[in-house]
């Protein structure tokens, strides 16, 4: 049995905002709509060069459509769930992390929740975070801010420690 890796940090509007477009980033749904979007620009694009005369509603459909659809998904989703949690106070009370070989506890001033490690998928890590996804829904995430860790130490211990119970995401 390992040692108990215990740490704290107070999410911020910024926070649930950088992970949920590292989030978006690592689904597979977005990279192949990107692509789509990029494959038909380019056709278009092709085509268009061979006719002068181009459908107006069609240049809009091709592009302004991905264009609006990047803009929701990075810019303005993260900007509505960075204002909500600015909001509800509830979403940014302090986190306490308290994780072994066995489980994982975390507690609030609201709640505190015990999960074994099944409860979890993978595990990501970003620059800035570890993004644990759960294995109920690959849309759901726990995140854990590397400035949480008290040391360099702390967060190797927890990186090696998740990395041995989940699998490894790309990391990002």
């Amino acid at each position: 049995m390992t040692e108990t890796i215990r740490f704290r940090f107070t999410p911020e509007g910024k926070d649930y905002s950088r992970v949920m477009r590292a989030h978006s980033l690592r689904t597979r749904a977005v990279w192949l709509s990107l692509a789509a979007m990029i494959a038909i620009l380019v056709v278009f694009l092709w085509t268009s060069t061979y006719r002068l005369q181009g459908c107006l509603l069609l240049w809009l459909i091709v592009v302004v459509a991905p264009l609006f659809a990047a803009f929701a998904v990075f810019v303005w989703q993260p900007y509505r769930v960075r204002r909500q949690v600015e909001r509800e106070e509830q979403l940014r009370s302090e986190m306490i992390w308290e994780v072994d070989d066995t489980q994982v506890v975390i507690t609030t001033s609201l709640a505190a929740a015990k999960m074994d490690w099944q409860v979890f998928r993978q595990v990501i890590e970003t620059k800035t975070d570890f993004l644990l996804c759960m294995a109920a829904s690959k849309h759901m995430v726990r995140f854990v801010p590397k400035r949480a860790f008290d040391s360099p130490e702390q967060e190797e211990a927890f990186r090696a420690l998740v990395r041995s119970k989940l699998r490894s995401g790309r990391w990002v």
